[in-house]
């Protein structure tokens, strides 16, 4: 998830009651929701060793007490601030776990039981910027502010911003799953029609930032992958989709699974699509490009590339996230 909603969740935990167990306890709080991504540094490596990197160490359930102590250690020992050592400790912990359940609902995934699994785990029901949800929780710190003032100006008592704090994390945990059924209904929707006269093997619906309407479907079949764009205040049409053929030359693509870089990014990708193209140098050379499905469709993000020679030794690789 983006690290303004982490942020604004962890506002609205401090404002909720969260805050009463330490003092600076909304600071604390906002800063563990976002340390977990603390492992961008990682980018500075480039992108391959971003893609190991990243929601590994610092995203995993038991690393959590341990990551939680950072910002105790920064405000009582760094900062030289009065916090009890266990309250701060505590709503540390939640505010890193928060941000390891936000990311969880998105559908880049993140490794929970690392570092004793390198398994991906995800339910991508929220996109990495979900615009409904920020707004609410924007709302929800906002209008506070906006209550002071007016209180102020006829004299009342302001409000402490609770009632708003705990509106916003009942939202959240209902848009979440009022998502998550939508979710449901659009894959029931995929698995149940024909693509291209061919039964589906597996569909995914990946939520977009703005409507919750509006999903991106990914059926795969034994011969292709198809792409598209569902609506569901319209009728879904199957042959409307954007399809993508699947290789047959599994020599190839098996001498290209040897290369370092693209093993390195099959053991992130779940929805790997393949392209062979044909080299000029060396003579019957190939170039084998992979990317995920779930990130572009049209292969310019997320995308493994690797050159063969005519003998299927591999010349080149190398990993792009970035378009």
């Amino acid at each position: 998830m983006d690290n303004l909603t982490h942020s604004l969740v962890a506002v609205a935990m401090a404002r909720a009651g969260l805050n009463r167990f330490s003092a600076h306890g909304t600071a604390i709080l906002v800063i563990a929701a976002n340390l977990p991504d603390i492992d961008v540094v990682s980018l500075a490596a480039g992108d391959l060793a971003y893609l190991d990197l990243h929601r590994n160490l610092t995203h995993g359930v038991q690393s959590a007490p341990i990551l939680a102590l950072l910002p105790m250690l920064l405000f009582r020992y760094g900062l030289r601030r009065p916090v009890p050592v266990l309250g701060a400790w505590l709503i540390s912990v939640i505010g890193v776990l928060s941000h390891l359940g936000l990311d969880f609902v998105t559908h880049y995934g993140t490794r929970l039981a690392s570092p004793f699994s390198q398994a991906w785990y995800q339910w991508p029901v929220l996109f990495i910027f979900d615009s409904v949800l920020a707004a609410v929780l924007l709302l929800s710190v906002a209008a506070p502010a906006l209550s002071k003032l007016v209180s102020g100006e006829i004299g009342a008592k302001p409000g402490s911003g609770r009632g708003w704090a705990i509106f916003a994390l009942l939202f959240t945990g209902l848009w979440i799953g009022g998502r998550g059924m939508v979710k449901t209904r659009v894959e029931e929707l995929l698995t149940s029609r024909v693509q291209q006269g061919v039964a589906p093997r597996r569909v995914l619906a990946l939520p977009t930032t703005f409507s919750p309407v509006r999903w991106r479907g990914l059926v795969e079949t034994d011969g292709f992958y198809s792409v598209h764009d569902v609506n569901l205040l319209f009728s879904f049409d199957p042959e409307a989709g954007q399809i993508l053929s699947k290789p047959q030359q599994i020599d190839v693509l098996r001498a290209a699974r040897r290369a370092p870089a693209l093993a390195r990014f099959l053991a992130f990708s779940q929805w790997p699509v393949y392209r062979i193209v044909p080299l000029d140098e060396p003579p019957g050379g190939q170039r084998v490009q992979v990317f995920d499905l779930r990130f572009s469709s049209d292969g310019s993000a997320f995308r493994a590339v690797v050159d063969l020679d005519a003998g299927g030794r591999v010349l080149r690789d190398s990993f792009q996230m970035r378009p």
